[in-house]
């Protein structure tokens, strides 16, 4: 009887979590988050957050980036490669909305950008050169951990903080 009572318990356990495993696993993620610090090779006190949320069908995405302590501060994109924060030609970019850049001069600390962005945003043809065609293809180098926000200053143009979207 105490033998019948644990294998029901623990056969009860199992199903449960191969349940709660199937719908988490049939459920997309859809917000992501990166935090910012100094880019590789670069000195700065500088950091900054930001968070990317797709909406349900995956056509639009939702992006807010914040940034403290950022000197001469010229533009941001995400980028896409196999070696985060290195610089590759940007496939969305994220302040100004669009080139050119626009210094904004001195410190700066708040919202660095943040808009609805579609398929129809990402720049081209960067985008297009790394298989970047359309937001779930961004979707997919996010998930892969390829995609990462890079925010450019006048004193460090390749890019002075950095972070992998999440």
């Amino acid at each position: 009887m105490k033998k019948t009572y644990i294998l029901t318990v623990l056969t009860m356990l199992v199903l449960l979590a191969i349940t709660i495993g199937s719908v988490a696993a049939s459920e997309s993620k859809t917000v992501f988050r990166t935090l910012l610090s100094a880019a590789p090779n670069v000195e700065s006190d500088a950091h900054g957050n930001s968070v990317f949320k797709f909406n349900d069908d995956g056509s639009a995405m939702k992006y807010k980036l914040v940034v403290n302590g950022l000197d001469e501060t010229t533009m941001a994109h995400i980028h896409v490669s196999d070696t985060p924060c290195t610089l590759t030609p940007p496939v969305l970019w994220l302040y100004p909305d669009t080139p050119p850049l626009s210094l904004i001069g001195g410190t700066f600390n708040g919202l660095l950008g943040g808009r609805t962005v579609t398929s129809a945003d990402l720049f081209q043809p960067a985008a297009e050169n790394q298989g970047i065609n359309s937001l779930d293809d961004l979707r997919g180098a996010i998930e892969d951990g390829q995609a990462y926000v890079l925010v450019h200053t006048d004193n460090n143009p390749p890019g002075e903080i950095c972070g992998v979207i999440e």
